[in-house]
């Protein structure tokens, strides 16, 4: 079955100013964006029960009201057209977009429920109003369905690895991202992850490509068995495999290839490599285990990477 988008954000009951979505009856609480003209009405004790900051609001509300009853319109700004929310003409100012704040309030109120499909930048519309809003709740929602997002961008994903502390987001983001070579980032892509960031990325990236292109470069060491007749001739062949001499698909050139192989699929394949009749199968796969058992050759950059998302954490 398709399930729809979410309706857009910013939507008016027709010939007013408030809106389509979210003006309930008997509304206790109303509230203006400084970035729109809309008025939304909500219900006041339930975003108190779900944030930090209407609950303190209407904590304040209510010791304002039993001490100075006169002075209870008073928790606004005081310029014109603003208020504590109390009524239509008087609506609470409110910092955030209209795509924030909808999406903040369908995670409280639910109006839509699973009628629509949420795409990853409703969840981060949620995520932000819900930071500003101190909502533990709603943070934690849209955090579990921004883990699942598969439309969430790699610098994005980073983004809010680091903002947020999501330690165990860090190595996937971080490696999603690494997949991309720095020249093809965009620089929204770029402003994302920050300075910091971006840098810890292209050090990566250098590091990853030094350490391939020496391991293309220079064959690792044969191990030979006891009854090897020709070592020297044993050590030529493995050479000439690994370079993919002899129309023979080697190793350095998946190492080196721009489409990168991860390392662990490169060491999975070693024990098909396909090796002249001067190796014999011992040799091979005593230098293949000596591979498998020595991670640091091919899988340093696993290292590297585990390197660089400590730094991350850090940030």
């Amino acid at each position: 079955m398709n399930v729809p988008p979410p309706p857009p954000a910013g939507q008016c009951k027709p010939g007013t100013n408030q809106s389509l979505n979210y003006c309930f009856p008997d509304s206790s609480l109303w509230i203006k964006l400084t970035t729109s003209d809309i008025i939304y009405g909500v219900y006041a004790f339930k975003l108190a029960s779900i944030s930090q900051y209407f609950n303190d609001l209407l904590e304040l509300g209510t010791q304002t009201s039993k001490s100075e009853p006169a002075k209870a319109e008073a928790l606004g700004s005081g310029k014109q057209g603003e208020g504590n929310g109390q009524a239509l003409d008087s609506p609470l100012i409110l910092q955030g977009t209209e795509a924030a704040f909808e999406a903040f309030l369908e995670c409280v109120f639910g109006k839509f429920a699973n009628l629509y499909r949420k795409p990853a930048l409703f969840w981060l519309h949620a995520i932000e109003m819900a930071d500003f809003l101190g909502s533990t709740s709603v943070m934690s929602t849209a955090t579990h369905h921004l883990s699942l997002a598969k439309d969430l961008d790699p610098a994005d994903r980073l983004q809010l690895a680091i903002h947020y502390h999501l330690d165990e987001w860090l190595p996937t983001a971080f490696r999603e991202l690494l997949k991309i070579p720095l020249a093809l980032l965009t620089q929204d892509q770029i402003h994302k992850i920050g300075f910091s960031a971006y840098i810890t990325l292209a050090e990566t990236h250098t590091k990853i490509a030094e350490h391939r292109a020496i391991s293309a470069l220079v064959a690792p060491p044969v191990v030979h068995d006891v009854d090897c007749k020709r070592p020297e001739m044993c050590k030529k062949a493995w050479a000439h495999a690994w370079w993919g001499e002899a129309n023979k698909t080697g190793v350095a050139i998946a190492l080196i290839h721009p489409h990168h192989m991860p390392a662990h699929r490169i060491l999975n394949a070693l024990p098909d490599i396909s090796v002249s009749w001067q190796m014999p199968g011992t040799c091979r796969k005593l230098t293949v285990k000596a591979l498998e058992n020595n991670p640091n050759v091919l899988l340093r950059e696993d290292f590297i990477i585990a390197g660089a998302v400590k730094v991350l954490k850090g940030l």
